[in-house]
């Protein structure tokens, strides 16, 4: 049984090990689906069964403990704070891959990450190697130009689903982007609202 998360992650190391636990976990449990609901359907449920086995709370359509909101998945720690958000794009479209992939930029989690299709017309390792790069880099630029600044650690994932061989052997492309520095979490214990004072 993996261990229960806690608390935020206190280091960037942490943060990367997280991300890389996840990515493998992920390359080990996907399988071929190739209906929009169904592939949608079972990356939320490997992200689920992940962060439901470290105690996380999360939040999807259909879940328990509520329906989505703002992304397709997230996972907190109960009065910590966000741990991940993740969005899954069906669309093997680079706009519609990089209208989810911004939503992400935007948010206050060390984990980010983005789920997208190679088309199946890329039919070659070689091919579909070559495009899973071509969307990196087209979303490293979103990352650097479309939101500036990001908490030191947080990793942003990219991974590309390509259709497992016919034994079962996955052939998917992961992409780690990892922001310089260490995290720096801040509680509001002690702090309160203060009335605005108009200066006259």
């Amino acid at each position: 049984m993996p261990t229960k998360i806690i608390d935020l992650p206190r280091t960037s190391a942490a943060i990367k090990e997280l991300a890389t636990e996840l990515v493998r976990y992920i390359k080990c449990e996907i399988t071929n689906k190739q209906s929009r609901v169904d592939w949608t359907w079972q990356n939320i449920s490997l992200l689920d069964r992940f962060f439901g086995n470290r105690g996380c709370h999360r939040n999807f359509t259909a879940s328990d403990a509520g329906t989505e909101f703002l992304w397709d998945f997230t996972a907190y720690i109960p009065y910590q704070g966000m741990l991940l958000v993740a969005e899954s794009e069906h669309d093997t479209r680079y706009e519609s891959i990089a209208e989810d992939f911004d939503k992400l930029l935007y948010s206050n989690a060390p984990l980010k990450l983005m789920m997208c299709r190679i088309d199946t017309r890329y039919g070659t390792q070689e091919a579909a190697k070559e495009e899973s790069e071509q969307i990196c880099a087209k979303l490293e630029l979103n990352v650097q130009q479309n939101c500036a600044n990001y908490s030191g650690g947080d990793v942003i994932i990219v991974y590309c689903v390509w259709w497992a061989l016919p034994d079962g052997k996955n052939r998917d492309f992961a992409f780690l982007l990892q922001i310089d520095g260490e995290p720096e979490h801040r509680d509001a214990k002690g702090k309160s609202f203060e009335p605005f004072k108009e200066n006259v």
